[in-house]
């Protein structure tokens, strides 16, 4: 598996998720947060996205003292970085490699979905 190939198709299937399904205008910080979330995953290593998931986490909860667009941009900031860590996860779990964060059956369903794993159910 090439870890930057996998990572940057995480998050170019994220952004547009992102942009589907945050398009009325009250919901552009939430956008942009989600978008800015992505791309501070693009092209991190496994050692680098727990990191990234604390500083994001961190910033979260300075921004609940923020304005409603601050408190929206950090939160889909840090779902999409957290979502990255998923699907990250799932994979190194499947590797039975350390994980960043409890993969979810979504996550793992993601990344069979990026690795071109088929269902032999």
């Amino acid at each position: 598996m090439d870890w930057d190939k996998f990572i940057n198709q995480i998050v170019d299937l994220g952004i547009t998720a992102a942009k589907r399904d945050y398009k009325r205008p009250d919901q552009k910080p939430l956008l942009d947060g989600s978008i800015a979330g992505f791309q501070a995953c693009r092209n991190k290593s496994v050692v680098d996205l727990p990191k990234i998931l604390e500083d994001a986490a961190a910033a979260r909860e300075v921004s609940l003292n923020g304005s409603t667009t601050g408190i929206l941009f950090a939160k889909g900031y840090y779902n999409e970085v957290e979502w990255v860590c998923n699907v990250a996860s799932a994979a190194l779990y499947n590797q039975q490699l350390p994980v960043i964060i409890q993969p979810t059956v979504r996550a793992m369903q993601t990344a069979a979905q990026i690795l071109g794993v088929k269902d032999n159910a």
